[in-house]
């Protein structure tokens, strides 16, 4: 509580010196996701795990080495005991048994070859899934960033219009009291300031919902203010058929499932290589040590080139190999499958622009009508000639017009980036575009972040350290640079 009146006391004081503060950027908080959220972890992981497969499978082209050492004692009832004893034609004896061998192979009907060949291409698979999670959670961070900056600033604005109407209230009252207005004028203003308090509540409840969103994908509250993003328009293709022809050769998922299928025909061609024998070169040396009455010294030495063929009569290797080439064929129905899910995305996108754009062409005259009716008016109200209360009712009319404005423009803009997200081109393109449109607007929903909260926050100091010491009214701008948000954007940040 103390922390929290300091900080307001200091707002009050460095505002009067129209000191900066510090305000977030979409693309900070979009680094921020994808440096510390588990799901590029996840990717990350199975990455790792394509490359030690990788590594098994190389050690094929290796010779192995086999080594063994045996050592006690033994009782022998042989031929050559009873050859050797008269007593009891049987015998005791220590022992000692040592036995080493490399193979090196030669030709295994190139499934080696072909197995690192599939791995390779398993790892290059994982690394586009990479890049497709990093889309997705970019586009996540998007639109946490872009729901959370919507939230508050609706809620900034239907804040101040609350002193509005509440004048307004305030004044038909006064002509009540003298006699100027009836009671039904002062219950019409009042509906109308109790339906503003509720929409109110409603969007104090939608800024808790996009902080507890935000929260979750950039794994930390904003520490301050959030910046209005510039629009991307000169960014985003024309219209859908522009954007089509990229999605379907550069989309990281349609890559990594192409990538798949090279994987499954190089299995296809191993278990192939496997009805062919295999030869082997072989190295060996085994001796033992015990007595001539249970055998003697045995040394034995070789080099040998050795052929092995294994043929499964039931059809097993058939079977591995007919799997593979159906793998393949669910590979290849599953990428169609998700190319059609991405030229949908794309055209629901362009869908949403184009009736987000006309909405706003209508919006955008009747805000002009309002205006001149509001205008009107107060001429008309001057004069006598219309009550106080038609005046309040027209600007209420204005002021949902803006409403309707903003959610519109915020729809267009979201579908921009569901363009580029549906492309496989965010993050490539929020390299691009510039950071911010305007100044930041503290608002009374930003100061939510400071009341203590149930969420589970992840503290990254590697990322943005400044933010976890310095209080936000008395920090310097320390946005990250352009150049450290596109490196963290493309390669992410190592923990």
């Amino acid at each position: 509580m103390k922390k929290a009146l300091l900080l307001s006391c200091c707002s009050l004081v460095l505002g009067g010196f129209s000191m900066p503060v510090f305000a977030e950027t979409l693309q900070e908080s979009v680094a921020l996701a994808l440096s510390s959220h588990p799901s590029i972890d996840v990717a990350s992981a199975a990455r790792e795990v394509a490359n030690e497969t990788k590594r098994e499978q190389r050690s094929g082209y290796f010779p192995e080495i086999n080594a063994s050492a045996s050592a006690g004692r033994i009782y022998g009832d042989n031929s050559t005991s009873r050859g050797l004893t008269i007593s009891r034609g049987a015998a005791y004896s220590g022992l000692g048994e040592v036995s080493a061998s490399i193979t090196q192979p030669i030709f295994d009907g190139f499934e080696t070859s072909n197995r690192v060949k599939a791995a390779d291409a398993r790892i290059q698979s994982e690394e586009y899934n990479i890049a497709d999670a990093r889309e997705s959670l970019a586009y996540q961070a998007v639109q946490a960033y872009w729901g959370l900056f919507h939230s508050q600033r609706l809620l900034s604005k239907i804040n101040s219009y609350n002193e509005t109407i509440q004048s307004y209230l305030d004044r038909i009252q006064m002509m009540v009291d003298e006699g100027a207005a009836d009671e039904s004028e002062t219950a019409q203003a009042r509906n109308i300031l109790l339906t503003l308090e509720t929409s109110i509540i409603d969007y104090e409840g939608q800024v808790e919902t996009a902080l507890a969103n935000y929260v979750q994908v950039v794994g930390n509250a904003p520490r301050s203010s959030l910046q209005e993003p510039l629009a991307i328009g000169h960014l985003v293709p024309k219209n859908s058929k522009e954007a089509l022809p990229a999605s379907q050769t550069e989309h990281p998922l349609l890559m990594s499932l192409d990538r798949n299928m090279q994987a499954s025909e190089f299995d296809s061609k191993a278990e192939r290589g496997l009805l062919f024998p295999s030869v082997d070169g072989e190295l060996s040396l085994y001796k033992k040590d015990q007595k001539e009455e249970i055998g003697g010294e045995i040394e034995d030495g070789r080099a040998l080139l050795k052929m092995n063929w294994l043929f499964n009569t039931g059809g097993a290797q058939f079977a591995r190999r007919d799997r593979a080439l159906a793998e393949k064929s669910e590979l290849l129905a599953r990428k169609q499958e998700t190319l059609l899910q991405i030229q949908g995305d794309i055209r629901r996108a362009y869908v949403e622009m184009q009736t987000a754009q006309k909405q706003m062409k209508i919006i955008d005259e009747r805000k002009t009508v309002a205006e001149e009716l509001l205008s009107a008016y107060e001429t008309q109200f001057e004069g006598g000639r219309v009550r106080l209360l038609q005046l309040m009712q027209t600007e209420n009319q204005l002021f949902n017009v803006d409403i309707e404005r903003l959610n519109a423009d915020y729809r267009y803009k979201l579908a921009e980036y569901a363009v580029l997200a549906s492309m496989g081109k965010l993050n490539q393109y929020l390299a691009q575009a510039p950071v911010m449109a305007t100044a930041p607007v503290m608002t009374k929903a930003a100061s939510l972040q400071e009341k203590p909260r149930g969420h589970v926050i992840r503290q990254t100091p590697a990322i943005m350290p400044e933010l976890e010491t310095l209080p936000v009214v008395s920090q310097q701008p320390t946005s990250l640079s352009q150049s450290v948000i596109e490196e963290r954007i493309y390669t992410g940040v190592s923990k």
